[in-house]
């Protein structure tokens, strides 16, 4: 009898919760569940600060949880502490740069860290298969340097039907080029192409209050109300 009520109650009690481990917080990632992965992530950490390929998943985890800045700060932290020709130093260029294009929300300080980033790597990885991608986004970073460049750019990008490249183009451009009007007019032209008329109409309300002229030039204000039909 003790016997079974023993049996019994190892059946009944609680499964201990398996130990948090890389390859959970891997499965996490894969599953988009950013913040799970993450603090994995963190825990493991904290007891071993080099673990191999860890950190570089902590980035790209904030990276996709809108903190960027934070991704560069690990980024860093895994260029400080592994050797130079590393697959986690090569891979934490490679990130670094990646995020520079695609973030709106970046410290200008990292901005420039970014492209730094992108140009040692092809330096110290001269034969990668990431190459052409590379000097791809290397052109564009310096594109969004220019805001007619960079505009016309997004516009080729509507024209083409990807208002979603557009819209990313716009935004960097935007956090920092605020009074490039056309940017603002065209970045509209994407919104509604990606069926979003309110944000078309905050976008030429921003013509509006900077430049009416260039706004009553490209009769916004009819646009606006098409807009508010949509």
């Amino acid at each position: 009898m003790k016997i079974l009520w023993l049996l019994l109650f190892l059946a009944c009690s609680p499964k201990p919760e398996p130990k948090p481990s890389y390859a959970m917080a891997e499965q996490l990632f894969e599953q988009q569940k950013f913040i799970e992965a993450s603090k994995i992530l963190s825990f493991l950490l904290d007891d071993q600060p080099t673990l191999p390929g860890a950190r570089n998943l902590l980035a790209r985890c904030f990276f996709f949880l809108g903190n960027p800045n934070r991704s560069f700060e690990e980024l860093e932290f895994v260029l400080q502490s592994s050797e130079p020709l590393s697959e986690a130093s090569l891979d934490a260029l490679f990130l670094m740069g990646a995020i520079s294009l695609e973030s709106a929300s970046l410290r200008s300080s990292n901005d420039i860290k970014g492209e730094q980033a992108w140009k040692l790597y092809l330096k110290v990885s001269p034969h990668t298969d990431l190459k052409a991608k590379v000097q791809s986004g290397l052109a564009e970073i310096q594109m969004l340097k220019n805001p007619k460049k960079a505009t016309d750019l997004a516009r080729s990008y509507i024209q083409n039907s990807n208002p979603s490249k557009a819209l990313l183009i716009f935004a960097r451009l935007l956090s920092k080029h605020p009074h490039y009007v056309p940017a603002w007019h065209y970045q509209g032209m994407a919104y509604v192409m990606n069926q979003d008329p309110q944000n078309a109409i905050r976008s030429w309300k921003q013509v509006l209050q900077r430049d009416p002229a260039y706004a009553r030039r490209f009769k916004l204000h009819e646009r606006m109300r098409i807009a508010e039909n949509l």
